[in-house]
């Protein structure tokens, strides 16, 4: 019984993969923490809206409660209303189109700094991708993928961030 669920669901094969995506992401974010306190003085990549709250809120907000809604909003409902509206009008680009746009609006809602405006429009656009890869693959689920990947990348800059401070 036990094997058969683990077949079904190739959840050994999914978790190498959810773990790739988890290490590719946390990778991106240090080599963009490392270039921003290399190269920039002013603008770090840092949320200044969560910089007044103390550590334990911070963590809560930051690596729980943020990838949970942004995962919903900017992956989940966009890439799916995106896609819907798109398949209605009959178009053939609606994935790489959703992904743009979910990296966009994801990206401007990450304006503390230019650069960190830059950082989410790439980090959205991973977020994206990975979210169309895991919706299409048999036994993942595309939102709690992206919200495990985007929780795991805000630890790892959460932990940076405490180990350069």
């Amino acid at each position: 019984m036990v094997e058969h669920i683990f077949e079904r669901f190739n959840i050994f094969r999914n978790l190498k993969i959810l773990l790739f995506m988890s290490a590719f992401k946390a990778v991106i974010s240090i080599i963009f923490s490392i270039l921003s306190n290399y190269f920039l003085d002013s603008e770090k990549i840092t949320n200044s809206a969560i910089q007044g709250f103390d550590t334990a809120n911070k963590f809560v907000i930051a690596v729980l409660f943020a990838p949970l809604i942004e995962t919903l909003i900017f992956q989940f409902l966009v890439i799916e209303l995106v896609l819907f509206l798109l398949k209605r009008a009959k178009h053939s680009y609606g994935e790489f189109f959703s992904i743009l746009v979910s990296s966009f609006l994801f990206s401007m809602t990450h304006s503390y700094s230019n650069y960190y405006i830059l950082y989410a429009f790439i980090s959205g656009f991973i977020y994206a991708y990975f979210y169309l890869f895991a919706r299409k693959r048999n036994g993942m689920n595309g939102y709690l993928t992206v919200a495990f990947v985007h929780s795991f990348s805000n630890f790892t800059g959460f932990i940076f961030e405490i180990l350069t401070s």
